[in-house]
């Protein structure tokens, strides 16, 4: 019966993990990590592009509506070197452009912008304009890539975005 005390007393004052516990669960750890790593960068990227995408074209429809709104033309330029894409008007009408809305960068997230023009415009009535000398035709196609990935959008002549 004194026995059974002992043991029980050293059972409640044990404390913590043995230095294997912990060995082992850090080796299971990294070997979860080695397989699910690769994969979960991958997804990281993908869902990258397809946000940069998903701006492009937000941005691209704020142009269209901007034009509309204040009835003179609204450009949406894409600088390629930069990374960044960005809508300015003449909200006034005194000829004085300014930008609608922020100026849209990419790089932060390391990715790279390829694109075949670097100016759209829409006129007063929300189509694709080309009245001016710097305004490009809009049959446009811009890659969005990261390490391997990319996403492409298409910009038809007739101001339709496609991805």
């Amino acid at each position: 019966m004194r026995n059974e005390g002992r043991s029980s007393r050293r059972w409640r004052a044990r404390h913590g993990f043995s230095m294997i516990e912990l060995v082992s669960t850090m080796v299971v750890f990294g070997v979860v990590a080695a397989i699910a790593g690769p994969t979960f960068l991958q997804g990281v990227r993908r869902q990258a592009t397809i946000t940069a995408a998903d701006v492009f074209q937000r941005e691209h429809e704020l142009t269209r509506a901007a034009a509309i709104r204040y009835g003179r033309v609204a450009r949406l330029h894409i600088d390629v070197v930069n990374n960044r894409f960005w809508v300015d008007a003449d909200t006034s009408g005194t000829g004085i452009r300014d930008t609608i809305g922020p100026i849209r960068s990419v790089k932060s997230f390391g990715l790279q912008i390829t694109s075949t023009d670097s100016l759209m415009c829409f006129d007063a009535r929300g189509f694709p304009s080309t009245t001016s000398t710097v305004c490009q035709p809009q049959n446009s196609t811009l890659i969005f890539s990261l390490d391997g990935r990319s996403d492409t959008t298409t910009v038809t002549i007739l101001g339709k975005v496609l991805r």
